[in-house]
């Protein structure tokens, strides 16, 4: 049977002073639960973790993902902080990431990629929010013909104009 499951990560408050705390990544989390748990828009089985540290965060996506059967329907959103390491690397930014040692601390978006590539699901969706979310690109492959949509909000064509 297919299962539709939501893993909402977010964060807004962090132990490194150097990251502005953040006001918008609590209510993301509520509207987009809200939303997605509704029987008549996603009927989703959501879970909601705020202001976790990048270990917890780890352990939800890999459960999330080795729990999943083929059939099943996944959506993970990341609503934080996004910081590039000294090699240009996205990290997601969690509780207790610390700027001068992101790549100990952080989320590695590299590290997202291979907890993806040993999903069963064969319907993801990926949704970040965070400064330099555009480098997700070079770190996610396609697993199937179509399976990798990948178009930025900011980089959008606007419409056509009607006149």
């Amino acid at each position: 049977m297919t299962e539709r499951r939501a893993l909402l990560i977010g964060c807004s408050r962090y132990q490194d002073r150097s990251f502005a705390e953040l006001a918008a990544p609590f209510h993301d989390l509520a509207e987009l639960s809200t939303v997605l748990s509704r029987q008549d828009i996603g009927g989703y089985t959501v879970q909601r973790l705020f202001d976790v540290t990048a270990s917890e965060a780890q352990l939800a996506v890999s459960k999330l993902f080795k729990e999943s059967k083929r059939t099943d329907v996944l959506f993970v959103h990341f609503s934080c902080h996004g910081w590039l390491d000294d090699t240009f690397r996205l990290h997601l930014v969690l509780r207790e990431s610390h700027s001068g040692h992101i790549e100990a601390t952080g989320f590695p978006v590299t590290l997202l990629a291979e907890l993806l590539e040993t999903c069963a699901s064969e319907q993801i969706v990926l949704s970040i929010d965070c400064c330099y979310s555009g480098r997700v690109k070079r770190v996610l492959t396609h697993r199937g013909p179509s399976s990798v949509a990948w178009e930025p909000a900011c980089k959008r064509p606007a419409p056509a104009s009607p006149y």
